[in-house]
């Protein structure tokens, strides 16, 4: 399959992750706040609200392991002890 110079496939072109935070916090999460009319952008199709949601989630999870590897790393540096979960 080839599209032509200058297409897009669905979800491509979409927002940073930086964007999708602000969006997803600031317009529906945490509050709806100035946020809110961009994320209704989005949702406005049923297919790049849920591509755009799994973007988020995606980047939430980039995010968490990085400061939780960021912990261990800390915890090793300090000396503290594994303890047992």
């Amino acid at each position: 399959m080839s599209l032509p110079p200058g297409d897009l496939l669905p979800g491509e072109g979409g927002l940073s992750p930086t964007q999708l935070f602000s969006t997803y916090q600031y317009g529906d999460l945490i509050h709806w706040g100035s946020k809110r009319d961009a994320l209704r952008a989005v949702e406005s199709d049923p297919f790049d609200s849920a591509w755009t949601r799994i973007q988020f989630l995606d980047a939430a999870t980039a995010l968490t392991h990085l400061y939780l590897g960021f912990a261990l790393i800390v915890k090793a540096a300090l000396g503290r002890p594994e303890t047992a979960s």
